[in-house]
Order: structure tokens, then C-alpha cells, then sequence
């Protein structure tokens, strides 16, 4: 029989399945074709979605240690001074523009920032979610303040201080920027001075104020993962956990605190 003499014998039926269609085992071995691969597939987009929102944060630690860059360049070599009045993401506000860039994409939780009262109508940098806080160079201030080291109020003796660049000897290994719990309102990472965490463990500010593990595969896990950093010269990195406090401390500048690893 030819192909035509069977189209007419079929009544232009001719093609179409005569059968009973799918059994039931066919339809569960579809099923599961399709739940394994989505199963091998979901993993690889999640792991993408969270590289990319690393490289986001990323971006965003490294146009603000540019900001700090260019307002160290308008004001005579000199760092966001230490102030309870304005604190660094108001001042460096002209350099970056959009306080949106304080938060990373990662850091799903809000970040404390400023509540907003009388002293700080309007500067709405300082009371925006933040998941960045600033190298407050204390090393620095503890060898070059006169006779700081026997000061109990050494902390408020570092208001009004501003840190120079030229006083940071290894810029591209020197942190800038780094990220910070969530419940954390600091806004300098002050490495000698003792933190208390919001779950009300104790130690210093390297444990209970910076998050080192805010990205990677064990994310928010610690002693795992890492975090991004923005370095003194204008560049970011990400970091292990741990890594910028061993084998040397990045956060820094003396050389007595650069060889102190904390415990690490």
C-alpha cells in the first residue's frame, strides 16, 4: 500500500497514534527524569545566583574604598575623621551617591544603622541599613597618641582623629572595608578594643562585630566561608575566614600589630 492509498483509507487519520497512550510507569519514569535534573540543576543555578551576588558586594566595597580614595585626595590626605556627629557613610556620601550601595545583596537581614533623632535629621547615609564598617586604624593611634597605652578613655581619645593615607605603609594589604553582623551599629572596626555580640558573647570587635563568613558555600557558618574586604589601595578582595587577622593582621598599620595575628 502506498503513502497516499494509506491516507485515504485512514480518512486523513493517518499518523496518529492508535495506541492507548502512556502507560503509568512511563509517566513515573518521565517524572523522575525530570526531578533528577532538576535536582542536578538547581544547585548549579543557586551557587551562580550567589557568585553573582558576591561579585555585587564586591563591586560595592570597592567604589567605596574609591570614595574614601577620592575624599582623602579633597581633604589634605585625610581619611572620614572620627565623629558622633557625622559618621563615614554621610561624609563620603558626595563620592558614592546612593546609600543603596551600603548594603550587600547577600546580607538579607537589616543592617543597624542610626536611628533617626534630633542630632541626625537628614543624614540619611548614617541611618541607612549597612553591612560595611571602616578600619578605625586604633593600632595607629595607640603608638602615636601621647601615652595612650595607660589611657582608660582611649577610645574617646580617638574622636576628632583623622587617619592620613600616607600613614598606611602596605596599602594593597591593608583592610579599608570589610563586612559586619547585621545587629552590629558600629561603624569603625576597632580591633583592640573588646565587642560584645547581640547574643551577648564576648571578645574582641573580630569576633563579635565583623562577619568573616558572609559568603561562600558554608555562608554565615563560623570558621567557615569568607567575606569580601576593600584594601587601602583601592582594590577588593575576597577573603577566608580568618585571613586578615593570620598570618598577619590586615587591619594594622603598626608593625608590632601586623605580625598579631589574634588568635587565629
Amino acid at each position: 500500500m502506498t503513502f497516499l492509498e494509506s491516507i485515504k483509507e485512514g480518512g486523513g487519520n493517518a499518523g496518529r497514534r492508535t495506541g492507548e497512550g502512556f502507560t503509568l510507569i512511563e509517566l513515573l519514569v518521565v517524572i523522575a527524569i525530570i526531578a533528577i535534573l532538576a535536582g542536578m540543576l538547581l544547585p548549579a543555578l543557586g551557587g551562580a545566583k550567589g557568585a553573582a551576588q558576591r561579585i555585587a558586594c564586591l563591586n560595592g566595597e570597592k567604589q567605596l574604598g574609591t570614595s574614601a580614595a577620592l575624599y582623602a585626595t579633597d581633604h589634605h590626605g585625610e581619611y572620614p575623621s572620627r565623629s558622633l556627629a557625622e559618621r563615614w557613610p554621610e561624609k563620603l556620601r558626595a563620592y558614592y551617591q546612593t546609600t543603596n550601595l551600603l548594603r550587600c545583596p547577600m546580607d538579607r537581614r537589616d543592617g543597624k544603622g542610626l536611628p533617626e533623632t534630633a542630632d541626625h535629621t537628614g543624614k540619611n547615609a548614617d541611618s541607612a541599613s549597612r553591612t560595611y564598617i571602616m578600619n578605625g586604624f586604633n593600632d595607629y593611634w595607640l603608638e602615636t597618641l601621647v601615652d595612650a597605652g595607660n589611657d582608660a578613655n582611649f577610645m574617646n581619645r580617638i574622636l576628632g582623629t583623622a587617619m592620613k593615607d600616607q600613614n598606611v605603609p602596605q596599602v594593597s594589604d591593608t583592610v579599608l572595608f570589610g563586612e559586619k553582623f547585621y545587629p552590629s551599629g558600629h561603624f569603625w572596626m576597632d580591633v583592640l578594643e573588646p565587642g560584645v555580640s547581640a547574643t551577648g558573647q564576648t571578645g574582641g570587635n573580630q569576633e563579635t562585630q565583623l562577619n568573616q563568613s558572609l559568603h561562600g558555600r558554608a555562608a554565615n557558618t563560623p570558621g567557615a566561608g569568607g567575606s569580601n574586604y576593600a584594601m587601602a589601595d583601592g582594590s577588593s578582595r575576597f577573603i577566608k575566614y580568618g585571613g586578615t587577622f593570620a598570618p598577619a593582621n590586615l587591619w594594622a598599620t603598626t608593625t608590632s600589630w601586623r605580625t598579631n595575628s589574634l588568635g587565629y
